[in-house]
């Protein structure tokens, strides 16, 4: 649009808009996988003559944005490559840049996380909004839950990701299909049809650690902790025992769990009395555009 000559202002308030989230790990990562194959294709835009500087900026910077799994794999690989070729000449040459490692570490996750802080900054400072949350303990408790899952999927999902990106070079697709919504268990071999590629790079990692830099494996316990324990801990969130104790404990709560909408009033009330609620809720979201966005 900016290419066309149009002016565009982006609004970042949103409302009256929900989105139910995939309800579990491999269900989160397949949708990931389709926006990551909808961000590749910008790769035939990128050069294309007559986009502005902001609108090459912003195709690029979606394309990062999935480049970062195989890049973060390469760095991995690229820091065990010197460890394991560091004989006493070379240590005396060239030390370890360990400093530039922690570097790259914390700036990385400080980038993840700043989004974030940013947002549960904006509402403590706002006393009038803690309300809408809960409290504030409530949202500080729901943003250190979300924090500790994001840690524990990140790498699970940089690990599909990089997957995901090499298979895309050799013309692996993924088509959109249907997306699960509702909550399900997930089987102990469905987790791990999903999630061995996790499993199997967390013990092969552990293992080249341990015998040739031992006192760096607890520095990685988070990496490795997130994919050796990815099967059982797909297996252990899915499903309505989780969501149950998280929606009695109110964490992670979004304001309208604590003051409806009243279009979601209406919604319920409407699959309350219908005769056939089954048969209406997919009406309303057809009805309602706003009601379920991917």
């Amino acid at each position: 649009m900016r290419a066309a000559g149009y002016d565009v202002r982006v609004i970042a308030d949103e409302f009256e808009s929900w989105e139910e989230n995939p309800p579990s790990l491999p269900a989160f990562i397949v949708r990931d996988l389709r926006w990551c194959q909808g961000n590749m294709q910008y790769l035939k835009l990128v050069g294309r003559p007559g986009f502005r500087p902001m609108g090459r900026f912003q195709l690029i910077n979606a394309i990062m944005m999935y480049l970062g799994g195989p890049l973060w794999l390469l760095m991995l690989a690229a820091g065990l490559g010197l460890a394991l070729v560091r004989t006493g000449d070379v240590v005396s040459a060239s030390p370890f840049p360990t400093a530039l490692s922690f570097g790259l570490y914390f700036g990385m996750l400080g980038i993840g996380f700043a989004p974030r802080l940013l947002g549960v900054l904006d509402i403590l400072l706002r006393p009038r909004q803690w309300a809408r949350y809960g409290g504030a303990l409530r949202l500080i408790a729901g943003s250190l839950a979300d924090a500790l899952f994001t840690l524990l999927i990140g790498p699970a999902m940089m690990i599909a990701q990089a997957r995901f990106v090499f298979g895309l070079a050799l013309g692996r697709r993924v088509t959109w299909e249907a997306q699960k919504r509702e909550g399900q268990r997930v089987s102990l071999r469905e987790a791990w049809r999903g999630l061995w590629p996790q499993m199997v790079f967390g013990l092969l990692l552990a293992g080249t650690l341990a015998i040739v830099n031992p006192g760096s494996l607890p520095w990685a316990a988070p990496t490795l902790a997130a994919c050796l324990f990815a099967v059982p801990f797909t297996c252990a969130t899915a499903g309505a025992r989780s969501s149950r104790w998280m929606v009695r404990h109110r964490l992670c709560a979004i304001p309208d769990e604590y003051d409806e909408a009243a279009i979601l009033r209406r919604l319920a009330a409407l699959t309350r009395t219908a005769p056939n609620s089954g048969h209406l809720i997919p009406q309303l979201k057809q009805s309602i555009p706003t009601i379920s966005r991917d």
